[in-house]
């Protein structure tokens, strides 16, 4: 069947379940580009937390490590 042949009603419908189509595909791939920022700012996340704990307790054992005590 030819387009030339088919009605509008036709044409129209087509027209509207491929823009749907369109846009599913669309929603996932920027669904997938999300998850994958998400992971990565988790990560980058993890890892500031992590140093700065390390540095909180490196600087509490320098401050035990002082003679005079815990002072700053």
């Amino acid at each position: 069947m030819r387009f030339d042949h088919l009605s509008v009603r036709q044409k129209l419908w087509a027209l509207v379940v491929g823009l749907i189509l369109a846009l599913s595909v669309l929603m996932g791939v920027l669904l997938s580009h999300m998850l994958t920022l998400t992971d990565e700012t988790a990560r980058s996340v993890a890892f500031s937390e992590q140093r700065i704990t390390l540095a909180v307790r490196w600087r509490g054992l320098v401050a035990l490590a002082r003679p005079g005590g815990a002072g700053l």
